[in-house]
């Protein structure tokens, strides 16, 4: 499946994070879910389409223009998708997913598409109670694991499990990724 997705036309590594398996995530209707590092689109079109209904919100954060734009372009494109956008069910931000998007928080789900070193304090603030993060943790090019965060819905703490070793390309400065092409 990765040498598939290597070839399809108008994907650049930076745009493809770890193919399936992914972990069960805190999918419900009316769930507002943030994807970090949106790249194409296609990912949170998808969570789009598993949250739609009244209340329903995913957010795609993206902090290099020329993917921010191409993301909602794609979308654009797709019927299903553009009902998303036009309803405001989908929308895309440019930003540093380091910061995540405070506006549209809390989140029930972040899917952090790009290895951070640790896990952002910012993500960590903004998911709900109930919620569930996951995120890939580990320095550039060495051992990375697929980490899964839940904030317990009462008590409002957080748990933490390691899911599987992963290999993603880093999440890191506009500046640094830019630099990597």
């Amino acid at each position: 499946q990765r040498q598939r997705e290597r070839e399809r036309p108008g994907l650049t590594p930076a745009e493809i994070s770890f193919p399936s398996p992914r972990p069960s995530l805190a999918f419900h209707d009316d769930g507002v879910n943030e994807q970090v590092g949106s790249g194409s689109g296609y990912l949170t079109a998808v969570m789009a389409h598993m949250v739609r209904g009244e209340g329903g919100l995913a957010v795609g954060l993206e902090h290099i223009p020329s993917l921010h734009r191409a993301g909602e372009e794609n979308c654009r494109r797709d019927p299903g998708a553009r009902t998303l956008l036009d309803s405001g069910e989908l929308v895309f931000v440019l930003g540093d997913g380091r910061r995540g998007h405070l506006e549209s928080s809390p989140y029930d789900c972040i899917h952090v598409g790009a290895a951070a070193t640790s896990i952002p304090s910012n993500l960590l603030e903004q998911l709900a109670r109930g919620g569930r993060l996951v995120c890939p943790v580990g320095k550039e090019g060495g051992s990375q694991r697929l980490v899964c965060v839940d904030r317990d819905r009462d008590s409002g703490k957080l748990s933490e499990r390691i899911v599987m070793g992963v290999q993603y390309v880093p999440l890191c400065s506009k500046e640094h990724q830019l630099g990597r092409r």
